[in-house]
């Protein structure tokens, strides 16, 4: 029988396991934390650095960079909250991290398909009168298409993390029936987002433009969405792919960072 992803059970682990274990696994990550920091930092300033000189290259290395940053910190806590495994005190980039990065690269290829054709459809629906009506249902079923493989990504990631691999022969029953559940979990993160622009643009008063406050800003809100993502994808994982866990069981417990 198809298991269902339980989305309230899911959410609470999540943040118990955090509550419990993010102290710890933060403290026993700095280097992979400061790499993920700096690298966001860097690919804003390269995008920034792109838009004054008009450079396609300079846009696609911040791209990169921006894609890269947090790749080794969430396969380190991928493993260390399913396997219990410690992160690593030094930079390993082995398979399951090219991987991992391969799999964030053909989802964000598949978000700028769907914004190139958005694009384009828009620009064919316009007439005298406006848009057509078929140009804004196709647009908006564009739009709505980046959902459909979520569920793919979302639990891609820490099959990637875990084995090197990505078999989508593999997660494509886990995913079928939970496309909408799978969804929802991954919007965890989205609250903390929305408080975080809340206090930069009512507390902070930080304008969105290039300095090191807005960076460094940006840097620790990736880091903070980036925890909570992982922890939910490895939570979610664990709960379809791995085994049923019964209430009230602990989320690896062998995974006590040192």
């Amino acid at each position: 029988m198809r298991q269902k992803l339980p989305i309230l059970r899911v959410a609470r682990q999540t943040f118990d396991y955090l509550g419990d274990h993010g102290g710890p696994l933060i403290g026993a990550s700095p280097l992979l934390i400061l790499i993920l920091l700096a690298g966001i930092a860097l690919g804003m300033h390269l995008d920034y650095m792109a838009y004054v000189e008009h450079s396609k290259l300079l846009e696609l290395t911040g791209w990169v960079v921006s894609t890269a940053a947090p790749v080794l910190a969430a396969v380190a806590w991928h493993r260390c909250i399913l396997l219990g495994e410690t992160p690593p005190a030094r930079v390993v980039a082995g398979k399951p991290e090219r991987m991992y990065f391969i799999v964030l690269i053909v989802g964000a290829a598949l978000m700028f398909v769907a914004t190139l054709l958005c694009y384009i459809v828009m620009l064919f629906a316009q007439g005298p009168d406006g848009s057509h009506w078929l140009g804004v249902v196709l647009v908006l079923l564009l739009v709505l298409a980046p959902c459909f493989f979520m569920g793919y990504i979302f639990l891609a990631l820490p099959h990637a993390a875990l084995t090197g691999k990505m078999e989508i022969s593999r997660i494509a029953p886990l995913v079928r029936g939970n496309r909408l559940r799978l969804l929802a979990v991954a919007a965890l993160p989205v609250p903390l987002l929305l408080l975080l622009e809340a206090a930069r643009i009512f507390v902070l008063q930080m304008p969105r433009e290039p300095s090191i406050g807005y960076y460094l800003y940006s840097a620790i809100a990736t880091f903070a969405a980036t925890l909570i993502s992982v922890t939910s994808m490895s939570v979610s994982y664990r709960t379809l792919a791995l085994k049923p866990m019964e209430e009230g069981v602990q989320l690896a417990p062998s995974a006590t960072v040192t």
